[in-house]
């Protein structure tokens, strides 16, 4: 068992440590494995309730030593008008 295993106010996760609060919330969730967690992007990980921007930095970093990463979120495709595309029709 590692030193940081032993630290209090901290839980393995499938191989990422955590704190305790960050661990029981996406626990209750279901979210119990590394590739659990990398499905979802920072957006959703934000909607968990106890789940912060800096919580959600620390289990990006916990994942990234185990060359894990959040899913990126997909953008909406831009539509032709947004990118200052012009009209079909020809000027008279």
């Amino acid at each position: 068992m590692s030193a940081r295993n032993k630290a209090p106010g901290v839980r393995e996760l499938d191989g990422l440590f955590l704190k305790t609060l960050h661990y029981h919330a996406l626990a209750n969730y279901g979210l119990l494995t590394r590739a659990a967690i990398a499905e979802l992007s920072e957006r959703e990980l934000l909607r968990i309730p106890r789940l912060g921007p800096a919580a959600v930095a620390s289990i990006n970093q916990e994942l990234a030593r185990h060359g894990l990463m959040l899913r990126r979120e997909q953008l909406p495709p831009v539509s032709a008008a947004a990118q200052g595309g012009t009209s079909s029709e020809e000027p008279t």
